[in-house]
């Protein structure tokens, strides 16, 4: 039985293509005008990126959405309809959920999801003149593949999208309305390639009222690019960056890191650059966030983020530990070597202040996380914690000496290391303390500048 369409849906306007009257299905036609037009219903957008700091990354989007009566898609619920919030790149998704209003919303799975981007696409060549060719491929066929293709394979898919667009399409009669067409469809291929559509089904009382929605999920460790011991940059990739009239992107890092500049790249549908800024960050915190401002539906683009240790924690305990270790080791050098004119001989050292030395590595190596972190804090931290657990052994080699007698050539042994571990560290910590500093400019988008239009 032919699914009822309601009367308000009578006609779907898609750029590129004339107006249809209504049939049993045009879920294809609708959703691909969703698609086409997103930028004029779905009005604003943020995309938050928070790194916890028990290891995982979490991607959370807020969509604010008016879904046009002309273009609601009815789902297989009662009173329910489908809507685009975007694209999600390929791959498992963990711990995705969807909600409005405190209260969780539906997501269509693969074999629906796939099933309606398919149609979609078909949709969208129905029309476009064709060659008489018996060798002709199907059309579901070679849509099929794109929609159901996995990163491993997506450029074959793509490719065969395109031998067929060679075998079956008469280029020769097309008008400026198939060559349009043609153009979204293109768009649509090498997004869908990559990238699942994220689809909902939302209440249709909702259809034609302004309406925010959310949704979060897991997302893998981000692109890390290393810039020296004390930055790290990372990479938000947003596939759909076009897809709202307006574009917000949010970071968070865990504690004891902060966020220094910002570096943004907008790439056209052929993946060339045509828009980027970038800025260091006035007050280097925890949390940034920026707004954005795309210039058409279809466009993608990258976010570079530059995170290091902030200057308070971590950092700063190191800094003083390496500074007053080295100043007590060098103390002890005029100590040993004028020991009778500064100490009385029947001078000992007792047990009470060995324990009390003790407490200074017990100190710095309580700083020595222990906890799960993220994978950037163990990065960053790394070299700021290599100084502390030199400064402990330091100390605590130190603590050893004067608390328990020992033959002279350990004696001297030991102070050979102590002296070579405190040189080491020293000019370790110099050279660490002295690559922090701040990014005064833009330096992913400087350096794609020549590829911009």
């Amino acid at each position: 039985m032919a699914k009822r369409i309601p009367k308000w849906m009578g006609r779907v306007r898609v750029p590129g293509i004339s107006n249809q009257a209504a049939t049993d299905d045009l879920s294809g036609l609708q959703l691909l005008a969703l698609l086409a037009t997103s930028r004029k219903w779905v009005h604003r957008r943020v995309t938050a990126l928070r790194l916890d700091a028990e290891g995982t990354t979490r991607q959370s989007t807020s969509v604010d959405i008016t879904v046009p009566e002309d273009m609601a898609i009815p789902a297989s619920s009662k009173n329910r309809v489908v809507v685009p919030l975007g694209m999600l790149v390929k791959g498992a998704k963990q711990r995705l959920d969807a909600k409005h209003d405190g209260k969780g919303v539906a997501v269509l799975g693969r074999v629906d999801n796939s099933r309606l981007a398919i149609k979609m696409l078909h949709d969208a060549a129905r029309n476009l003149p064709r060659l008489s060719s018996a060798n002709e491929p199907d059309d579901g066929t070679v849509f099929a593949a794109v929609v159901e293709s996995d990163a491993a394979d997506s450029s074959t898919k793509v490719d065969a999208y395109e031998d067929w667009k060679a075998s079956s399409l008469d280029s020769r009669n097309f008008t400026e309305s198939h060559k349009r067409r043609l153009l979204l469809l293109d768009m649509l291929v090498a997004r869908l390639a990559k990238n699942y559509l994220f689809l909902v089904e939302l209440d249709a009382d909702l259809v034609g009222t302004r309406t925010t929605l959310k949704y979060s999920l897991d997302e893998d460790l981000p692109e890390l690019e290393d810039r020296g011991p004390q930055q790290i940059r990372f990479k938000l990739s947003i596939p759909d960056y076009g897809f709202a009239a307006s574009q917000h992107v949010e970071f968070e890092v865990p504690k004891g890191l902060c966020i220094q500049s910002i570096d943004f790249v907008a790439f056209d549908r052929k993946l060339l650059a045509i828009q980027s800024s970038g800025h260091s960050v006035t007050s280097p915190t925890r949390t940034a966030h920026e707004v954005l401002a795309p210039k058409s539906v279809f466009h993608t683009a990258d976010a570079w983020v530059a995170a290091a240790p902030a200057r308070q924690g971590v950092f700063s305990f190191s800094k003083w530990a390496a500074v007053i270790t080295t100043f007590i080791v060098l103390a002890t050098i005029p100590v040993r070597i004028w020991n009778n004119e500064v100490l009385r001989p029947e001078a000992l050292i007792p047990s009470p202040a060995a324990s009390i030395i003790l407490v200074t590595p017990a100190l710095l190596l309580s700083w020595m996380s222990k906890e799960p972190e993220h994978e950037l804090v163990a990065r960053l931290l790394a070299p700021l914690r290599g100084i502390l657990l030199a400064s402990g052994g330091i100390l605590l080699t130190m603590a050893v000496l004067a608390a328990v007698p020992v033959s002279p050539w350990i004696w001297w042994g030991s102070w050979f290391i102590i002296y070579g571990a405190t040189a080491w560290m020293a000019i370790h910590a110099s050279i660490v303390f002295s690559s922090y500093k701040k990014v005064v400019g833009p330096d992913y988008s400087s350096s794609i500048e020549g590829r911009l239009k």
